[in-house]
Parts: structure tokens; sequence; C-alpha cells
């Protein structure tokens, strides 16, 4: 089974605090400790956020597919498809 998104984040921060990560990312701390917590960012946000962890691209792929997979599940589930 893959990582939830949150997990991948989390550990994508490494040493960085949630404050230092948003000053970085242009975003606000609770923010990032939303989508830490299992809150599904933007694409555009994300990808923010990525830049401002200075994430590997083993970790930015796994964290993209992540990303991928869990808007795929929020919408087949808002449109009511059962998979």
């Amino acid at each position: 089974m893959d990582a939830p998104l949150s997990s991948l984040l989390c550990a994508a921060r490494g040493a960085l605090s949630t404050s230092e990560v948003a000053a970085r990312a242009g975003v606000s701390v609770r923010s990032i400790q939303h989508y830490e917590a299992g809150r599904l960012p933007r694409r555009a946000v994300l990808l923010k956020v990525l830049s401002a962890c200075r994430c590997g691209a083993p970790a930015k792929a796994a964290i993209l597919a992540a990303w991928e997979r869990e808007k795929a599940a929020a919408n087949a589930k808002r449109r009511g498809v059962v998979s």
C-alpha cells in the first residue's frame, strides 16, 4: 500500500519547522498543518511547499503520485463513484 500524502509531506519537511516551510512557500503555518493532517492542497500550493522543503526528485515524485491518487479518490467520492 502506498503512503498517504500527509505522511510523505511530514517526511519531506524533515528537520524544518512548519513555520520555516510556510515562510519559504509563502503560505500560512495553519495551511501546512492542515496538509500534514490530511487536507488535500491545490497542486500549485503543493509545488510551492515541495520547493520550500527542498526534497529530492524521488521524494517529490512519490508526493506528486500520492496527491494524484488522493485527488482522484476525492473526485470519485464527490461524484458518488465507489471504488
